[in-house]
């Protein structure tokens, strides 16, 4: 059922074309969904034939490693590298227009970027990485016992890096993540999890504490100034403007939407005259799926979701910890998406939505995968 109804939505996603103002436009976002419907199916049909998830999970980890030590640096030294032959932004420097900074007294502090388009994309891929690595070292996948130390290193490298994106979506997430991944030790099978590992898990809290207290010493200041929030925050006023713009469009709308890939167009036209950089689509990909598609296409989209989650839930039972903390991953990843338009949007976060569809669709699907 799950696999008919994104064939569904793909269709529905196809019939608002009709509707389109940019009909052109509206077919390449419809050849890159069905790149992304295609690689859904790739990976839900060849996790544990084709490629390892283990060694998926240590690919994850290593890239990471690198982005990691880039960001740093850009950090350091508030510039980008040129290396735009990887995808590294030009011209990143606090005083570029475009570049995510934020106000630190009276003067702009460039977010970490990495290789990627924002910060928070970057956030997103180093937050799968986190997860990566608990599952590598406390299932034991991958690390010899000489590597584990380093493994440990490149974690708190990793953690500190992603704290330098000053994504407090992700931030936060993380850190509710964490907090449920706690409650599964008051689990019966948690408490044997802390049993036979509780040397491991300790490792794990402490690096952790370690690369909180560093970052918290070096980069006070920046912490004060982000997690303070308002109403007139830039972040929170444009996201509750393009989400009464979205509202408006699905209004008008209703069934098929103002036709996939339309949002920014319709919002140009709607509302001429403003600073072009602000022309973004509506940071919830559900009331972008709404407002391109329809109610039909998020719908069918939805019920596609939920039926892959309660499959996943059923089959596993979620007795073990990997079993319960990818399911937190999942709804990370999901929650990410109230917040940020990039899981929907843009290459590398399309890339990190549909693989993960298509790992938590597989587990269910293969029947010869083991723990």
């Amino acid at each position: 059922m799950p696999d008919y109804l994104i064939l569904g939505f793909f269709a529905v996603a196809g019939l608002s074309i009709f509707g389109a103002g940019i009909k052109e436009l509206s077919i390449y976002h419809l050849f890159k969904l069905a790149e992304f419907t295609g690689l859904y199916f790739y990976v839900k049909y060849n996790s544990g034939v084709i490629f390892n998830f283990s060694h998926s999970l240590l690919a994850i980890f290593g890239a990471a490693f690198f982005q990691s030590l880039l960001a740093i640096s850009q950090s350091l030294l508030q510039h980008g590298f040129g290396l735009k032959i990887l995808g590294e932004s030009p011209s990143l420097l606090p005083s570029t227009p475009g570049v995510a900074v934020f106000i630190v007294n009276g003067e702009k502090f460039m977010r970490a970027y990495g290789t990627t388009p924002h910060p928070n994309i970057l956030a997103a891929f180093l937050l799968a990485a986190l997860f990566s690595f608990c599952w590598i070292y406390l299932a034991r996948l991958n690390f010899s016992k000489k590597y584990e130390k380093a493994g440990l290193v490149a974690y708190g490298i990793i953690l500190f890096a992603f704290f330098l994106t000053f994504s407090r979506t992700m931030i936060a997430l993380w850190g509710f993540a964490m907090f449920l991944h706690f409650l599964f030790l008051f689990r019966p099978a948690g408490k044997q999890f802390w049993k036979d590992n509780k040397k491991r898990i300790l490792n794990v809290i402490i690096m952790t504490a370690v690369a909180i207290l560093i970052f918290s010493a070096f980069y006070w200041p920046q912490i004060e100034s982000r997690i303070t929030i308002s109403g007139d925050d830039e972040a929170v006023s444009q996201r509750i403007y393009y989400n009464k713009i979205a509202g408006a469009a699905s209004k008008d709308n209703p069934l098929f939407g103002i036709g996939v890939g339309q949002f920014v167009p319709e919002f140009m036209k709607d509302v001429p005259g403003m600073y072009f950089p602000l022309y973004q689509p509506v940071h919830n990909i559900y009331l972008l799926i709404l407002s391109e598609t329809g109610y039909i296409g998020l719908g069918v989209f939805l019920l596609f979701g939920i039926l892959v989650i309660r499959k996943f839930i059923k089959k596993s039972g979620l007795p073990e910890l990997h079993r319960w903390s990818f399911l937190i991953f999942v709804f990370t990843i999901l929650t990410i998406g109230l917040f940020d338009h990039f899981l929907w949007t843009l290459q590398p976060g399309r890339m990190i939505f549909w693989v993960m569809l298509g790992l938590i669709a597989s587990q269910y699907q293969i029947s010869n995968i083991k723990n």
